[in-house]
């Protein structure tokens, strides 16, 4: 009788060891537990993550909860909280869309943040995000723009307010207006003499966004080399490195054609 099956009352019946296959006593001792020991931690390890799910699953509809609630600062709590888990939260995108007309602009702020941070899971948000472009506050255009940036080519329907979008008077909107224009990609065209209007923006950052957008364009931006030539020779560095960048993207493609 396999000694172990004393020693371990659950191993009893389920296998018999033969010492023949083993090396000695010792190792009979310790093989059988060790394999045991495994299981034990495997299964606790997987109803951790279990318990974790469900517990992260229950915070989310909690938080879900509160961006209705009668309190601003717990409604925009609930949307800080919300863009830190990300995709994860998607289920709370109907809510966050709600949220882009509270009446308090940080919660309107929160809440196109958070759709920000689900990617291509907010596609749904496009249109509310446009009308969030022409937002009072900056504060919340800014995030709006971005958030459109990180849906990508389905931001297409907001290319018009996006060009819009490139005159306003804070750069902070500027800058991710012309980013959301790059991630839409060739069906940003209509905003091809904007962009180059862009190279001339008082803030490098914005310029810098412009020229990575007209990149995108490729060979249907040919009409911007002159401008992006000029830039070659900008203040700031990071300028100059897009300008390449873009130039090489653009006569590489006329090249290739």
């Amino acid at each position: 009788q396999n000694p172990n099956s004393r020693r371990f009352p659950l191993m009893k019946g389920l296998t018999e060891i033969s010492p023949k296959s083993l090396k000695g006593e010792k190792q009979m001792e310790y093989s059988v537990p060790f394999k045991w020991a495994i299981c034990a931690a495997s299964v606790s390890l997987l109803l951790a993550i279990q318990g974790n799910c469900m517990a992260e699953e229950t915070n989310v509809l909690e938080l879900d909860k509160n961006l209705s609630s009668y309190e601003w600062k717990e409604r925009e709590q609930a949307a800080e909280s919300i863009a830190q888990l990300g995709k994860a939260a998607k289920i709370t995108i109907p809510s966050l869309i709600e949220r882009l007309k509270d009446e308090e602009w940080q919660v309107r702020k929160a809440a196109a943040n958070a759709l920000g941070s689900m990617g291509t899971e907010a596609k749904t948000a496009v249109s509310p995000l446009i009308g969030a472009l022409g937002d009072e506050e900056w504060h919340v255009r800014e995030p709006a723009a971005y958030a459109l940036a990180a849906i990508g080519p389905a931001s297409v329907p907001a290319v018009t307010a996006l060009i819009k979008a490139l005159h306003d008077e804070e750069w902070r909107v500027r800058k991710p207006a012309a980013l959301a224009l790059e991630a839409i990609g060739l069906a940003s065209k209509p905003a091809l003499p904007f962009l180059i209007e862009l190279l001339d923006d008082a803030e490098w950052q914005v310029r810098k966004a412009g020229i990575q957008a007209l990149g995108t364009l490729g060979p249907s931006a040919r009409e911007a080399i002159p401008a992006l030539e000029k830039k070659l020779s900008d203040d700031e560095n990071q300028v100059q490195i897009e300008a390449v960048k873009a130039l090489n993207k653009i006569k590489m493609n006329r090249r290739e054609k």
